[in-house]
């Protein structure tokens, strides 16, 4: 409760004013008090969010994954500009996912009523962010029987980031060049006979690796880069091979289409 004094008492200067009565019988005020609090400039009142959050239980996995979100942009060191844009853009897109159902088609969803309600010039800062949050936002999941296969032993940031993209792939965001290259490489291993789970599977595969190599530059090293970070991930030997395989074969779509577009 001391906690909830402190960032009632602090948010005062910040935004609205509440009392702890309205936090404690109205979850929707409770909510909104801590979504402004974890989106905040101030970092003490994010702090104050996190416990808060903790002790009322309102949203718990969606606070936290606001917050996760937030605190790495700044540890990131953006811009100010990009701080901002970050803060006030995640609250309103946060709004739509309150108290709904945590899956992928929830979120497609809650990305085009955002997004339809976003300034134009700020659009693809929003697509972007929504991009990013994906897979802190996709943490609400349990783990798939598929990252089994996978090194959470020693997780870093890329581990994790691999993880949750690998997770349910299907609903990460794909632009139109990315869906060419993944179109350009079924239509390739169509041509070898393999049958319709092998197809989805590679295609699975190549989806992490285009969403992995916005990181890199669009040149040789980079896709080499990429590839090693994702390939350290793996423990299982036989799924290794198989993707390092698909890695080789998705080079030339990608060289071919990336690579003669820069030079």
């Amino acid at each position: 409760m001391q906690a909830l004094n402190n960032l009632i008492l602090k948010s005062k200067k910040h935004f609205a004013s509440y009392k702890v009565s309205d936090i404690l019988e109205n979850q929707t005020h409770a909510w909104e008090l801590l979504l402004q609090a974890v989106t905040s400039e101030n970092p003490e009142l994010r702090q104050l969010a996190k416990v808060v959050n903790h002790e009322l239980q309102i949203a718990p996995k969606l606070i936290t994954a606001v917050n996760n979100y937030i605190e790495q942009v700044h540890q990131n060191n953006k811009s100010a500009q990009f701080i901002q844009q970050s803060q006030i853009y995640l609250k309103l897109f946060a709004t739509h996912l309150y108290d709904v159902a945590p899956n992928n088609d929830t979120y497609r969803e809650a990305s085009s009523l955002f997004l339809a309600s976003v300034n134009k010039n700020d659009y693809t800062f929003c697509v972007n962010m929504i991009r990013s949050f994906f897979p802190y936002w996709q943490q609400l999941y349990e783990a798939s029987p598929l990252e089994k296969s996978l090194n959470m032993s020693n997780v870093d940031e890329h581990t994790t980031e691999l993880t949750h993209l690998w997770k349910d792939i299907d609903g990460a965001f794909i632009t139109t060049i990315e869906e060419a290259l993944i179109s350009h490489y079924q239509q390739a291993i169509k041509k070898i006979n393999i049958n319709e789970e092998e197809i989805k599977l590679r295609t699975k595969m190549v989806k992490v690796i285009l969403l992995l190599q916005r990181k890199y530059d669009k040149t040789s090293s980079g896709y080499r880069t990429n590839i090693a970070h994702i390939e350290s991930a793996f423990t299982n030997q036989d799924l290794l091979r198989y993707f390092l395989s698909v890695s080789r074969e998705f080079y030339h779509v990608w060289k071919n289409s990336v690579l003669k577009k820069t030079n």
